[in-house]
């Protein structure tokens, strides 16, 4: 019977018999190995990315180059010739039959090693959109109208991450100190466009060795550095990009030009280079300049700077202030709409100027990148009210970064300042899991044992971290206040004394805490005795309220949008606290003939005078609902009920006369007078808005203010002075500022209205 060998057999013989199989084989291995050496080593030898693309090209160019002249020629120890043609011939009308044998060890080695290779060298040459798709995933999220939308985003092996340092400045000329701070800040805010980099910011880590422990407590596996030099308006930066492993630079590079915006933009594009991002993916996303997403005036962005950095001795003027001047210099700069919205807000200085700036950084936010636009959508919730909408945004946001850091901080201050313990603690265990072994996220974790009353528990944990780190002076405040919730006084005793001995910069605090002691020791409290001391306290000088309130058995002060401390009594009507960073609170409550507090007065530690709060009951807090929504004779009835329960605020007979006058015909005939009284009176400003008159007592803070008769008016947002109109011949000439203890402060009226 005649034999027809399979034609793909043949030619796979015809292959191995001409050597084109291990050619093949030992090409893919060698091009592997000059792939991965090119893109280790050119970058690094200053030359740019697309010479790794030119060898790659080249390879694939040579391979079927390779091959058709492995087909053709073979290596003998005669030198190159010629292959010649196989010997196999028809006899008798039929092929030889072929000889079986079996493979060679050496044949299933160069197999292996042939799709091992394949499989190292597909992700090196198809790096476009396949491979993009393998480093995404998609999720579906709510925009701000409860539409669905379909979202990409990276995988957390896929994303490269960055801390950033600030700059030093090579000569010592203070009108430009600003760019220490100033080229990190535009730098890291460029790179927040891009979800396949993940920055974080340290503006205390100066030092070398300060920076790699940070950036390895971040999970970072390089650091920008760098230094700058201004001549004439003429920039010069170098950027320095460490490993953090070693502390060695991977990458220096100078820029140089007259425009700082393009600069920033340039050290943007050259860092995620240098982090080896492909270009392919650098491409696939959306690059817009710095000025387009955050502002196109260099003094909008240096007053930003300013405020963001007003603890630096370079940062003139209030964070306010300078907030306010970016806005003047460039009024679509949402960036600063928001930081002076989030500063409103969190100290409550002017609820007003809240809602304006952030109302005015949402119209502005398309601009910015999705992180900075959602976190303006969680603020403008909190200003709102809408603490739910703010809440479920902050978990939304986290859910499509779980590895981001400062996406978990964010989410754990929305739970702490909603007094979501449970919901806290579980965020700050992640927290501890990213970021292991960093003592200010370790206390953090103490602090909430204390607040979920799992004090044997935390007790636990705190000790370990003593030992593990008996310098950080927060874990021996806590470990006291642990055994002080347990009512063991004598440890709590040893530990503030052990505290003295490594802290005694903070001997006045721990002080303090053993006056408790001694306190509690001969007047035994129970938590009934501590209940006259809650309730809603407002400043008298300021718009910002805190309630105290029973928690765990102690008296805890929660100030609105912030983190609020646990209050210990050192007398039957003092008490002390510690609101964090070394800062300690003493109150002294005032009661009146029947035992009531009615004010308390509190030296904070890092305040240079001590300040004054008003509790307010029901009917003091129904009074101001009513007059907030207009509802002038039912508030006119409430305040003065509760002026008749509360004698001693001095403040309510103001709310009374203002709404006796409004209601008065003298008010109707007045009235048109008003926008009279706008314009400057020394650095304070009147003007009117929507029909109602408001006084800027200083730059970027404007407060409304109520009439109490034709020419004097009281001020809402703050009880320690009402101000008067004088008059000379029927025309405004000054306004007097009158102060609770009598003292007049006279401006007089400029012509600028």
């Amino acid at each position: 019977m005649p034999y027809n060998p399979n034609k793909l057999s043949q030619f796979w013989q015809e292959l191995k018999r001409r050597k084109v199989i291990k050619v093949i084989t030992m090409y893919a291995a060698t091009a592997f190995i000059i792939m991965e050496a090119a893109d280790i080593m050119l970058p690094r030898l200053g030359l740019h990315d697309w010479t790794v693309t030119l060898i790659i090209v080249l390879l694939i160019v040579g391979f079927p180059v390779t091959v058709i002249l492995s087909w053709i020629f073979d290596y003998t120890s005669e030198g190159v010739k010629k292959t010649e043609p196989s010997q196999l011939t028809k006899q008798n009308g039929k092929l030889p039959e072929p000889v079986k044998r079996r493979p060679k060890i050496s044949e299933f080695i160069i197999a292996i090693l042939f799709v091992t290779v394949v499989i190292l060298v597909y992700p090196k040459i198809f790096r476009g959109s396949a491979s993009l798709s393998a480093m995404t995933t998609t999720t579906t999220v709510l925009n701000e109208y409860g539409e669905k939308e379909r979202r990409k985003v990276f995988k957390d092996e896929y994303v490269h991450k960055i801390m950033i340092y600030p700059f030093h400045e090579e000569n010592t000329d203070s009108i430009n100190q600003w760019l220490k701070y100033g080229i990190p800040e535009g730098v890291r805010e460029d790179l927040l466009q891009f979800h396949y980099v993940l920055t974080y910011g340290n503006s205390e880590a100066i030092h070398l060795q300060k920076q790699i422990s940070t950036a390895k407590i971040y999970n970072c596996p390089y650091f920008l550095t760098g230094t700058y030099k201004v001549t004439d308006g003429y920039y010069k930066i170098t950027s320095k990009l460490y490993q953090t492993k070693n502390g060695s630079v991977k990458k220096e590079r100078v820029y140089r030009g007259d425009d700082l915006f393009s600069l920033l933009d340039s050290i943007s594009l050259q860092t995620r280079l240098d982090l080896n991002v492909s270009r392919s993916i650098i491409e696939a996303f959306p690059d817009l300049p710095f000025q387009d997403h955050t502002t196109t005036n260099l003094n909008a962005f240096k007053y930003y700077i300013f405020g963001q950095f007003r603890q630096e001795n370079f940062s003139p003027g209030r964070t306010t202030e300078n907030f306010y001047k970016a806005l003047e210099q460039d009024s679509t700069f949402a960036l600063a709409s928001y930081r002076n919205a989030w500063y409103c807000h969190f100290y409550q200085s002017s609820k007003i100027d809240a809602e304006n700036y952030i109302h005015h950084a949402s119209r502005h936010r398309q601009r910015l990148p999705d992180y900075r636009e959602n976190q303006i959508r969680v603020l403008n919730y909190s200003i709102l009210g809408e603490n739910e909408m703010a809440i479920a945004l902050s978990e939304m946001q986290y859910e499509l970064q779980p590895y981001n850091i400062e996406l978990l901080l964010t989410l754990i201050d929305v739970y702490n300042t909603n007094f979501l313990i449970a919901k806290a603690e579980d965020a700050i265990e992640k927290l501890n899991s990213l970021v292991p072994d960093y003592p200010d996220y370790q206390f953090m974790r103490a602090q909430n044992y204390l607040l979920s009353d799992n004090v044997r528990e935390g007790l636990k944990y705190i000790k370990k971290r003593v030992e593990e780190n008996p310098g950080y002076t927060g874990f021996h405040l806590i470990q006291g206040q642990f055994y002080l919730h347990l009512d063991d006084l004598d440890n709590a005793e040893k530990t503030f004394n052990r505290a003295i001995l490594h802290a005694p910069v903070n001997e006045e605090l721990w002080l303090l805490f053993l006056d408790h002691i001694n306190f509690a020791r001969s007047n035994p409290l129970k938590p009934g005795d501590l209940q006259k001391f809650a309730g809603r306290y407002r400043f008298e000088s300021g718009e910002l309220y805190y309630d105290n309130r029973m928690h765990n058995d102690h008296l805890f002060s929660d100030p609105a949008n912030q983190l609020g401390y646990f209050m210990y009594p050192v007398s039957d009507t003092s008490f002390i606290g510690d609101s964090g960073d070394d800062i300690y609170i003493s109150s002294s409550f005032y009661t009146n003939g029947q035992g009531e507090v009615y004010k308390v007065t509190e030296s904070q530690s890092n305040f240079p005078n001590p300040y004054t709060s008003w509790k307010q009951d029901d009917l003091i807090l129904d009074a101001e609902r009513f007059l907030e929504s207009e509802r002038h004779q039912e508030a006119l009835i409430a305040f003065q009920k509760a002026f008749a329960e509360n004698p001693k605020h001095y403040y309510l007979p103001n709310y009374i006369k203002h709404l006796e006058f409004i209601q008065s015909q003298e008010y109707k005939e007045s009235k048109p007078k008003l926008e009279s009284y706008t314009g400057k009176y020394g650095s304070a400003r009147i003007f009117k808005k929507n029909n109602q008159l408001y006084v800027e007592p200083f730059i970027g803070v404007n407060v409304k203010i109520l009439p109490m008769s034709e020419d004097q008016f009281m001020i809402p947002s703050s009880y320690s002075y009402h101000i008067e109109f004088v008059k000379e011949d029927n025309e405004i000439t000054g306004l007097k500022a009158i102060l609770i203890d009598g003292r007049e402060l006279f401006a007089e009226r400029t012509a600028d209205r």
